[in-house]
């Protein structure tokens, strides 16, 4: 092999190998044979090939300098064969990074990446000096992607064991599915599958949001009927399910219309409808809100106004009204329906005004208020009130930290929250140990800390029995995080994320 500098010859300076093709390319001239004029600043280079890649036809060299434009050359070869003295062309001084690629077709008809592929490789280029380099290629075989994501959401319900999804096809169900969950059988699903219930049974009717109990899930349709499928352990399926039955595809709730918003505590369901906040199932705790502690499988009213937002947690239910009240009853034994003391409440009681939404976590709970303020109260061992204390428990609302920033939603789980605020940002707190705060760590948290997320997210989704948090992009894919231990995060595995993971379907 050739590559020459005005007046001098050097030596081979450059051999790159992969799979029985091999090329040398020199650039610059032996060690101490310096530049004897202007022009011998530059220098031209040249490569050999031996042993030209099977069934290649051409071959491009690119060498990028670090500053201004590449030199871009194409050699036509004969596979099998050698070729000597291509020159690439004269470079001037520097650092380069040279790469290279073969094709298997003409170099007229070239485009993209070629058939075979070598990693770039950074030499610098000096008169008078040999840089030694190798480039080792390798067949360039693209990835097959057979990825059928989770997409066009509409809402999402989570819970300790399974997701569950209202697409606009339908329900997609991942995890822990026993005989009620609308799949007829009791299988682990470690992939998203869909349900019977889907919009073809009623078309332009799907489902639009979806809340998840201990055993079973709710539903609203388009046109703001209630369906629920799964165990009505204490009437939390409606009154179309025995007690102690199940349901094994979705029964409607009688008795409901026009219903906008629903969520479900472990063994209750509450929906808000047009006319007000109904609610059934489990009632040992007032959660009800109906002055007793009767479980009832036909709903209730426990409001009779319109309602802003809705939430429940493991045995408690806070609803807050369309003027930005909050009102909350059933369990509060650490304080969590925020009205100052830890007595269970059978009748809404007030907790605080001026709220936009709230979110029920296992015992605790947090609202946000109309100019972006989020306030947390309840059980706080772990540190899921965001305050950075982990004094046991608040009975009435109290700050986080400041570094959250103006929110626009927060939601809560078993024992963290987590919040989308102005600048975009999802920050979670409290417990991390199974990867709930989705920012690669096991510990807890006792302030909001940045969630690692590819792509921003525009609502989020957790749970009263969730340690898992799921977020919708903009493209209307789904993320989550935390424990995955009945698969309900939809990867394929068991495996608990502690970054946020984009779900998958079957």
């Amino acid at each position: 092999m050739r590559a020459t500098r005005r007046g001098a010859v050097a030596n081979s300076v450059l051999v790159a190998a992969l799979g029985g093709g091999m090329f040398a390319l020199g650039c610059g001239t032996p060690e101490g044979a310096g530049p004897s004029s202007a022009n011998d600043q530059f220098s031209s280079v040249s490569l050999e090939l031996t042993t030209v890649p099977s069934s290649a036809q051409c071959i491009r060299i690119t060498a990028t300098p670090s500053s201004g434009s590449a030199t871009v050359k194409l050699f036509t070869v004969t596979a099998g064969s050698t070729s000597a003295n291509l020159q690439l062309g004269v470079l001037a001084p520097g650092s380069y990074v040279f790469s290279a690629d073969a094709f298997n077709v003409a170099c007229a008809s070239i485009s993209g990446a070629g058939n075979w592929i070598a990693d770039s490789v950074t030499a610098t280029v000096r008169p008078g000096v040999t840089s030694n380099i190798t480039m080792t290629f390798r067949k360039n075989n693209p990835v097959a992607v057979n990825a059928n994501f989770v997409n066009n959401v509409q809402g999402m319900a989570v819970n300790f064991l399974n997701t569950i999804i209202a697409t606009d096809s339908g329900i997609v169900q991942a995890g822990n599915i026993n005989p009620a969950l609308g799949v007829g059988s009791n299988s682990v699903f470690l992939r998203p599958n869909y349900s019977p219930f889907d919009s073809s049974t009623v078309p332009g009717n799907a489902p639009v949001a979806v809340a998840t109990t201990d055993n079973g899930a709710c539903a609203i349709r388009v046109d703001g009927t209630v369906w629920c499928w799964g165990g009505s352990l204490y009437g939390e399926m409606g009154p179309a399910v025995a007690v102690g039955a199940y349901a094994d595809t979705p029964v409607q709730v009688t008795g409901l219309s026009g219903a906008k918003l629903i969520a479900a505590g472990r063994y209750h369901v509450c929906a808000a409808t047009s006319v007000g906040v109904y609610c059934w199932g489990y009632n040992g705790y007032g959660q009800l809100g109906n002055n007793t502690t009767t479980n009832s499988a036909t709903p209730v009213l426990i409001y009779g106004l319109t309602a802003r937002s809705l939430s429940a947690g493991f045995n408690s239910t806070y609803v807050v009204a369309g003027d930005g009240t909050l009102y909350a009853c059933g369990y509060n034994a650490y304080g969590q329906l925020g009205d100052g003391t830890t007595t269970n409440r059978l009748t809404l009681t007030w907790s605080d005004g001026g709220i936009q939404m709230v979110a029920a976590g296992g015992y605790h709970a947090c609202s946000l208020g109309a100019d972006g303020t989020a306030r947390c109260w309840g059980y706080n061992g772990l540190g899921q009130l965001g305050n950075g204390t982990t004094t046991s428990m608040y009975s009435s609302p109290h700050p986080i930290v400041a570094n959250l920033g103006a929110a626009k939603q927060i939601v809560a789980g078993i024992s963290h929250s987590c919040a989308l605020n102005a600048a975009g940002q999802t920050l979670c707190w409290g417990e991390g140990i199974l990867g709930e705060l989705g920012n690669g760590i096991t510990g807890n948290s006792l302030t909001p800390a940045l969630v690692t997320l590819p792509v921003p997210l525009t609502s989020l989704y957790s749970g009263p029995y969730a340690p898992t948090t799921c977020g919708i992009a903009t493209s209307l894919d789904v993320y989550c995080w935390g424990s995955n231990a009945y698969g309900a995060l939809g990867d394929g595995t068991r495996n608990n994320a502690f970054l946020p993971m984009r779900i998958q379907m079957q």
